[in-house]
């Protein structure tokens, strides 16, 4: 995890800090140069709390020495924070375990069947945690950060409703006053993370059976419906748990498929991305959910992320259509922020999931020359910086078969600070330069890594199908940098004029990957259709005739529109492979591109260099 903070110091000014966590040890970096600043061990870290007269500032006590730092989402740095040192002292410290001077509350858990299980409740540093009373196995984590209220029940001592996500989850305590003991550490322990603390309104059991079998069920017309399996840490030891995934106008449904009763309701504005896994992107077990089945089939895999920071795991026979239906209904509710990914975003973003930047300008000398100071450029000059360094440093063979991955982790580094809309569309000409062409170099390097099969024009390689397979997955991750630069004016004005730009969509668009299909597709859209305003016209029609000329491009557009190419997320037959003529006509292409240049730049010449350089030319 990776937050963005502030320094404060007393008597010299403050500057900006990126908090890293690890396992064993967390890091301050510095967000111009990416260079690490300090390490400090858990173990060294004795204190640990929000400045309660101050919004926003939390306060650290490391080997005696005091800081004091600055985060807008103090709340969920102080919760992560917690989490790691109480996981590091658990795993990794040779003091005593503290779970052990924790105190464990045994209680009954209401089901929405009807019936009671017993369980085990215990208030960590960063949640209240609920374990299983047999095995010790975690069965829930309600982070304090999303505990929206506490409530009690008014006809029953023991009863405590936990409301996490918009619905309660109603616990019976065992014991004299320890609903209140409960109740008070669930108290102190937010306030220690920075969070606020609500007590919910006093309900009966039967107020709260009602509200619970209501729950989901006033929420419009179903608009389709797809069958999946669920494992959750609950059910860790049984088979998948049957779920039907409805969706509304509004809301998305998980129901359980053998009592049609709602699991969960959530709305569609609430979703921040569709992770459509895969084995090489396989996501990390998050606090609600996780897969200990290691046979499953990573193509029907499928994770739903919400803004919230809470996430559902689903499998499903028909995933593809299940995210395109999820997408399309999210995208018409005016969610903005949702997009289909492969990978988990969390341990590369700085704000939480659905933040997004206030870009305040300061003006100044330094501005003027270097851009804003801000978490969009940062990560923009990073991925610049990491692409030319590896293009420098690495020939094509090197590239092919090692699949540049410091550059993939900067890309997913920018994807995930920056929201599907792109950079802001005023961005700096020099920095989107620096940024997309080492990338589209980059870009044409992996899109030429196939083998002998896939090969256009019958040229023979050594690339094996997995190498193949890992550059493809190598190149969606890029290519969906590229769609957020070329979101901005200089980005969609300066594409055509790298070199490799025509190729690159050609060989992209036709790849074995269908992720990598799509991510050029939607690159392609933007490029068609000017992302800003006001609108580029002439550009845009420059755009049209270039990219759209190739035979080769136009053939796999047609092709997926039909449903006869693999570039779309259905199962499909190969498309035809591009003949030698239309290889010829995309080589003529970039050479007529090349030549307008040119004609361009000699005609912006001074006369008398003008002369000169016909006369070198001569």
């Amino acid at each position: 995890m990776k937050f963005q903070t502030t320094k404060l110091r007393s008597w010299r000014s403050s500057y900006s800090r990126i908090v890293s966590l690890h396992p064993t040890y967390f890091t301050t970096i510095d967000p111009e140069t990416f260079s690490e600043t300090n390490r400090y061990n858990f173990q060294a870290l004795t204190k640990l709390s929000p400045d309660t007269s101050t919004p926003d500032v939390f306060l650290m006590e490391i080997d005696k020495e005091k800081y004091k730092y600055k985060c807008a989402h103090r709340g969920m740095l102080l919760t992560e924070l917690k989490r790691a040192k109480f996981t590091y002292e658990m795993n990794y410290s040779k003091i005593s375990s503290p779970n052990l001077n924790l105190k464990v509350f045994t209680a009954e858990r209401q089901r929405r069947t009807g019936e009671r299980v017993a369980t085990q409740l215990v208030v960590y540093p960063y949640a209240l945690v609920e374990r299983d009373p047999n095995s010790q196995r975690i069965l829930q984590n309600y982070d304090f950060l999303n505990i929206t209220s506490v409530g009690f029940l008014s006809d029953d001592p023991r009863g405590i409703v936990i409301t996490v996500s918009g619905r309660g989850r109603l616990f019976l305590v065992n014991g004299d006053g320890n609903r209140s003991d409960l109740a008070s550490r669930i108290k102190a322990g937010s306030e220690e993370c920075g969070v606020g603390f609500t007590i919910g309104a006093g309900v009966t059991s039967k107020e709260f059976l009602e509200t619970r079998a209501a729950y989901g069920t006033s929420v419009g017309e179903a608009m389709c419906a797809y069958s999946v399996t669920k494992q959750t840490q609950r059910h860790e030891n049984s088979s998948s748990r049957p779920r039907t995934l409805t969706l509304t106008q509004d809301n998305i449904l998980e129901k359980d498929t053998i009592t049609g009763s709602t699991v969960s309701c959530r709305s569609l504005k609430s979703i921040f991305a569709i992770v459509r896994c895969s084995a090489s992107h396989e996501p990390s077990a998050d606090s609600t959910n996780t897969n200990t089945n290691t046979n499953v089939n990573m193509d029907t895999k499928i994770r739903i992320e919400y803004k919230d920071g809470l996430s559902r795991t689903y499998f499903s026979s028909k995933r593809d259509a299940l995210a395109c239906s999820i997408l399309d209904a999210a995208l018409s509710t005016g969610n903005t922020d949702v997009c289909v990914t492969e990978g988990v975003s969390d341990g590369y973003r700085l704000l939480p999931r659905g933040v997004r930047e206030q870009a305040t300008p300061k003006g100044g000398l330094m501005e003027t020359f270097f851009g804003p100071d801000n978490i969009q450029n940062w990560y923009l000059k990073r991925l610049g910086r990491v692409a030319t360094a590896r293009l420098n440093a690495s020939g094509l063979h090197n590239i092919q078969a090692e699949f540049c991955p410091e550059v993939v982790v900067a890309a997913l580094e920018f994807n995930a600070n920056v929201s599907p809309e792109g950079i802001s569309p005023s961005s700096d000409k020099k920095h989107v330069q620096n940024s997309l062409t080492p990338v589209i170099k980059l870009l044409s390097y992996l899109s030429h890594t196939r083998t002998d099969a896939a090969n256009q024009g019958g040229q023979t390689s050594n690339v094996t199908p997995l190498q193949q397979q890992r550059s493809e997955e190598a190149a969606s991750t890029l290519l969906q940098a590229v769609f957020r630069i070329v979101k901005c004016i200089a980005g969609f004005r300066y594409f055509l004029e790298i070199p490799e730009c025509l190729d690159v969509m050609a060989q992209l668009l036709t790849s074995r990957d269908q992720f990598t299909s799509y991510w050029a597709v939607k690159v392609l859209g933007v490029l068609v259709t000017c992302p800003f305003s006001p609108r580029n016209r002439e550009q845009e029609f420059v755009n049209k005739q270039v990219l759209l000329a190739p035979p080769i491009i136009t053939n796999t557009l047609v092709g997926i529109l039909i449903g006869g190419s693999t570039s779309g997320w259905d199962e499909a037959p190969q498309p035809p492979q591009p003949t030698a003529q239309e290889i010829q006509q995309l080589k003529e292409a970039e050479e007529l591109k090349l030549k307008k240049k040119k004609e361009k730049e000699f005609a912006l010449l001074h006369p008398k260099h003008q002369e000169a350089a016909l006369e070198a030319e001569r």
